[in-house]
């Protein structure tokens, strides 16, 4: 499913985070090459070179395989991508948290958990608002039964 512009919450910082990204190991692909990708939409291929990258991932290239995970249908892996790596994301991790929180939502799971952190006044306001408009769809589109726990 391919995304459009009016799908993004949070794009700037999304390719601000492609930005910063180093170059791949052993000379395989460049960070260009990833950034021509993402903004192609090309998210299998995404995912093959976010792979290719030696682990422990950085938050950068982690957010970007999440991305492409959840995008091809994997919402389960992108949270699993994303809670993995969060203890150690540092300026990245309110980023990371909007995916994790994504991903919940496209498991209709309730994304409160994740995104609670990005609710206090520490957090930039562009983050805590994104966060706050991914609960506000949450509460519009899970069911009762999940909800049931906001009480």
């Amino acid at each position: 499913m391919a995304c459009t512009a009016s799908r993004w919450r949070w794009p700037l910082a999304f390719f601000a985070a492609v930005l910063w990204l180093p170059p791949l190991a052993r000379g395989e692909e460049s960070r260009a090459v990833l950034a021509a990708l993402v903004r192609a939409e090309r998210w299998a291929e995404v995912r093959a070179a976010c792979a290719s990258y030696p682990a422990p991932w950085p938050a950068e290239i982690t957010l970007l395989a999440a991305r492409a995970e959840r995008y091809l249908g994997q919402p389960e892996r992108a949270q699993q991508v994303v809670l993995a790596s969060l203890p150690t994301a540092g300026a990245l991790a309110p980023l990371l948290r909007l995916e994790a929180g994504e991903a919940a939502l496209a498991r209709k799971q309730d994304p409160w958990s994740v995104l609670q952190p990005l609710l206090t006044g520490a957090t930039e306001a562009a983050q805590r608002r994104a966060a706050g408009e991914l609960l506000q769809r949450a509460w519009e589109t899970l069911s009762p039964l999940t909800l049931a726990a906001y009480q």
